[in-house]
Formats: C-alpha cells, structure tokens, sequence
C-alpha cells in the first residue's frame, strides 16, 4: 500500500502593485519670458493662420494686405521675418482658451489667404509674442503699448475710435463677479464683444460727438431705466428675468439698437 500523499499548500503571494508615477509637470514651450508676463514661442504658419484678428485691431488695410501679398508672392516664407504678437484670453463658460492675433494682422491675412488657396502648402516656424490677458481692458492698454507711435490713427480708425467707447462701458458696467462683456461667444443677457464692436463702428462718428466718459454714464442711465421697465412688466421671459437679476440688459437684443438712443 502506497503512503498518502501529502498535500503542500503554498502560502499565496500578495501581487505588488507599483504606486502611480508622479506627474510630469509639461515643459514650457517659451523661448523666453518678458518682463511683463508675456513669451516668447515659435509657432507653424499654419497655425498661426487660423488665429483671429483681434477686434481691438485697427481696419484691415486692404491695399495694404495685397502689396505685401505681392512682394511675397514667390516667397511666403519670407514673412517669418518679424515677430507676430498674440493675446491670449482665459476660457469663458462654455469656451477654451482664446487666442487673438492683436499685432502683425495684414500679414498674418496674407497668410491665411495663402494657406486657404494652397491647403496642401508647406508650413514653416514663425516667431509669436504671446501675453496673457485676463480682461478687453488689459488687451487694449497692451494695444496701446504696441502702437504708441500711431496716435493720428487712434483719432481717425473707427474701429480704434470705437475701443475708447468700449473701455468706457467695461469700466462702468465692472462687475467682479460677472463678466457682462465677453470675447467668447456668449448667450443673452451677456455682450458679445466682437459683436457689439460690429453694431457700433457704423455709429462711432455720430456717438463721439459725445466724450466716451459721457457716453458711458448715458448707457448706464438708458440700463437703468430699462430695469425699471422690467420690473413693472407682466410676464417677462426667463432671459428678462436674468437680466433683472444681474442688472444688466444690454445684451438682450444682440443687434443693440439702444445704441440708436444716444
């Protein structure tokens, strides 16, 4: 008779499982950081390309854009001469981050008027200056810096012209908690900037026969009395409703015809 086997039990080993790896913090992709925040990046053309124009920005100069067009007709690469400056806006609501093209526009629309006929065209690295600006007040008075040497266009560009009229209403309608004026598209009762800079600049010779001082505190009385009509009315809507909750009602026709008012 054959003696029973006996039985080995193994004591089970407890599987080790490695603790995470510690985040990587991403490396900067700045060349170099100013003095005043902003940096130093290089970027595709392609890229660069599909930036919007800040609205901040003087009128494009069409005969401008087509003769560098022309000079660099054979020769696009050549427009990585110079340094391209960009505004960068932190995400809204319902948005990302916001980048807009605030200096070097006629030739950055020669760029993209290039890449949209030659899709299939190379790209080539060009040199951004890239500033973070929490506020339209901080991109503008950045404007400002960069052209301080074209002081008879602030008086004679209407879309220049008009960012005095639009910094005069950011600073009386300043709210810290509520962004009432917004780069992003945005819903009512809230003002799209680019929006309302369109409705305005058709109207700035007529509204600046007024201070922008003066035209501001006319819009907030005209916002005032607006609020008073809202209060006393009969089945308001719900974005009536928001608007007299946050006091605001500029945005709730976006084709602003209170600018039609003053």
């Amino acid at each position: 008779m054959k003696p029973a086997q006996r039985k080995l039990y193994r004591t089970p080993v407890k599987k080790v499982v490695p603790p995470p790896p510690l985040p990587v913090k991403a490396k900067s992709t700045a060349l170099h950081s100013f003095h005043d925040g902003s940096e130093l990046k290089v970027l595709s053309a392609k890229e660069l390309a599909i930036i919007e124009i800040c609205h901040s920005q003087r009128t494009l100069d069409v005969k401008h854009k087509n003769y560098i067009s022309h000079q660099v007709e054979n020769s696009i690469q050549s427009l990585d001469g110079s340094l391209y400056h960009v505004v960068r806006y932190p995400p809204d609501e319902d948005s990302e981050e916001i980048r807009r093209i605030i200096d070097g526009q006629h030739r950055a629309a020669v760029l993209k008027e290039y890449f949209e006929k030659n899709p299939g065209a190379e790209t080539f690295p060009v040199l951004v200056k890239e500033k973070f600006c929490e506020t339209e007040e901080e991109a503008i008075a950045y404007f400002k810096i960069l052209n301080t040497t074209k002081a008879i266009e602030w008086k004679e560009d209407p879309s220049l012209v008009a960012q005095k009229y639009l910094e005069a209403l950011y600073t009386i309608f300043k709210n810290d908690k509520n962004k009432f004026f917004r780069t992003a598209k945005t819903k009512r009762p809230f003002v799209q900037i680019e929006k309302l800079q369109q409705a305005l600049i058709p109207r700035i010779w007529r509204i600046s026969q007024m201070t922008p001082d003066v035209f501001a505190e006319e819009v907030f009385a005209w916002n005032e009395k607006k609020l008073d009509d809202l209060i006393n009315m009969d089945g308001r809507s719900s974005i009536q409703d928001q608007a007299l909750a946050k006091s605001f009602t500029l945005g709730l026709d976006d084709t602003f015809p209170w600018l039609d008012s003053f």
